[in-house]
């Protein structure tokens, strides 16, 4: 291989580090995330979860479950082959709290999450999580 040859080979290699910013100063960046933001994310991502099972064992069944535990076995194989969560993950909160349910009318019924301190009621980031829902209103978000 000639000189001239090798040059132009090699060059490229030599500025290679250049381009692809090798050389450039590493920037360090520290991002906090508020945990219980996360965790009331989870949570609203659960009680939209519970609520699907719910309406399925609605549906399916005419009447409300008496606890969330009759929604598990419906819950486990409904729409198989759809990667979801567990349901014994679904009914906790974010904090890893169970999510109250309770049936307040013939096709209504309540969740409630404690939020972060865990104890009924609760003021700003502790205050309780609730989600009034009637089956027989059409799925959130569609029409």
């Amino acid at each position: 291989m000639k000189k001239s040859h090798l040059v132009l080979f090699l060059l490229p290699l030599a500025l290679l580090p250049a381009v692809t910013g090798c050389f450039m100063p590493r920037i360090q960046m520290n991002i906090t995330v508020n945990p219980n933001a996360t965790a009331m994310l989870a949570t609203a991502v659960n009680l939209e979860n519970v609520q699907e099972g719910v309406r399925e064992f609605y549906q399916k069944h005419h009447r409300l479950p008496a606890t969330l535990a009759d929604v598990k076995k419906l819950y486990d194989a409904w729409k198989p082959g759809r990667k979801r969560a567990k349901w014994d993950e679904v009914i906790k909160d974010g904090w890893g709290s169970p999510i109250l349910y309770e049936q307040t009318g013939a096709t209504t019924y309540r969740l409630t999450s404690f939020g972060c301190d865990r104890a009924p009621g609760g003021e700003d980031e502790a205050k309780d999580i609730h989600a009034n829902i009637d089956v027989t209103e059409s799925k959130p978000g569609s029409k």
